[in-house]
């Protein structure tokens, strides 16, 4: 099953392609994507390896629900969430997907979450709560959690 999982990984890596050309004038994005887990290393090294090539920010919570909390351009957070639709899940499904009007800078201006993805531990759902909090972001996690 990890060898399976590595290669759906290796697989949808191969067919995607990081957005090029012109950045300028893109908002800034962001979505919430839950999972009913995120278990499989490679799965969990393909979401980190990805959010870092499309200069994503945020968390990733393994375990059981798995949670992954993205910020950046929005063509680069649909680049990621497509090639993350790419790999085989139990369950996955975008429960908040927002996109705000300013424009982000080279620099990662506006951004509300660290410019770093981050992988949290499985137990760091309020981990994750406290962060999206601090950014003013906590309607993202109560939304996710409405839904089960």
């Amino acid at each position: 099953a990890e060898r399976a999982a590595a290669a759906d990984a290796a697989a949808a890596a191969a067919t995607s392609t990081a957005a090029t050309g012109s950045r300028q004038g893109s908002g800034v994005a962001r979505r919430l994507i839950w999972f009913h887990h995120i278990k499989a290393p490679g799965k969990r090294k393909a979401a980190q390896t990805w959010a870092k090539e499309l200069d994503l920010g945020g968390f990733s919570k393994p375990g059981y629900p798995g949670i992954i909390v993205i910020e950046g351009r929005a063509e680069d957070c649909e680049a990621y969430v497509s090639r993350l639709k790419r790999l085989t899940w139990k369950a996955m499904s975008v429960r908040v997907a927002e996109e705000d009007d300013a424009v982000v800078s080279e620099r990662g201006g506006l951004r509300r979450l660290p410019a770093a993805f981050e992988e949290l531990p499985e137990n760091g759902l309020g981990i994750m709560g406290e962060a999206l909090r601090e950014a003013g972001l906590e309607h993202m996690l109560e939304a996710a959690l409405k839904q089960r």
